[in-house]
């Protein structure tokens, strides 16, 4: 009798990871189709022409890199050199919510919060059609308060010089 019960337990246990699985799999079905759906919108929603470009940003300057950006993390900055460093300012996107018009929120700005040193190897030498200073970091922790960010270990994925000319 022991052993039938043992048996039991153990066919509960596999039908119980079973249906987890199978559950697991619809959420991660759920979430790659939402994600498809999502409308992407322009880094800059005032310069929308500047899309291809942005999408071009790649570390290393484009040989074997990745892409800085995934539409919501590049931003225009405030830069600043301080001894033999480039230092700028990460922030905060502001997002616009559904119009009732069916489209996804966009990201209509951003809050530029504190500075933080580039790494060297972030920095991009290539062309800046913006003209001013652009990072492209990932999203801030939001803080415990549940209202301000949290700058510190953020990954600064790609840093535009300002045209210094």
């Amino acid at each position: 009798m022991g052993i039938d019960i043992d048996r039991a337990v153990l066919c509960g246990i596999r039908c119980a990871l079973g249906i987890i699985i199978v559950l697991l799999v619809i959420v991660g079905l759920f979430g790659l189709i939402a994600g498809c759906v999502y409308k992407a919108y322009a880094h800059d929603h005032h310069r929308p022409d500047l899309n291809t470009w942005y999408n071009s940003l790649t570390t290393n300057g484009g040989e074997g890199g990745s892409s800085c950006c995934n539409m919501h993390d590049c931003h225009l900055t405030v830069a600043e050199i301080r001894g033999e460093d480039w230092w700028a300012k990460v922030g905060y996107p502001i997002w616009e919510g559904d119009g009732g018009d069916g489209d996804t929120t966009q990201v209509v700005d951003w809050v530029l919060t504190e500075f933080v040193k580039v790494p060297k190897e972030a920095i991009l030498k290539r062309d800046n059609l913006v003209g001013t200073s652009v990072i492209c970091h990932a999203p801030l922790a939001r803080n415990t308060d549940g209202v301000t960010y949290d700058s510190r270990g953020v990954l600064i994925r790609c840093f535009l010089l300002p045209n210094l000319s």
